[in-house]
């Protein structure tokens, strides 16, 4: 579990997210993270992500196929600048 929302935290979104094997839930909404999301499609990548909260943040970019694994549950990511289309891969 990794929570730290409702503080100033900043900076680029780490792109070493899609690494942390064991981390089951990201909430970190309401800060100032910017820039893309990391996608994390590569099958050697274990995600089990249940619960991912960014709303509130300065993220931008398309929405990445592999943010979205098979453990899912919980996925905020609203009040930011994302563009494109939502991957179909998330419907799968």
């Amino acid at each position: 579990l990794l929570a730290g929302e409702n503080n100033y935290f900043s900076g680029s979104f780490p792109s070493s997210f899609c690494s942390y094997h064991h981390l089951h839930q990201w909430t970190m909404s309401n800060n100032l993270l910017m820039g893309d999301l990391p996608d994390c499609s590569d099958p050697n990548i274990n995600n089990n992500i249940f619960d991912f909260q960014v709303s509130s943040n300065l993220l931008h970019g398309t929405l990445p196929s592999g943010l979205v694994g098979k453990y899912l549950e919980v996925l905020y990511l609203d009040r930011n600048a994302f563009s494109g289309t939502i991957p179909s891969t998330w419907f799968a």
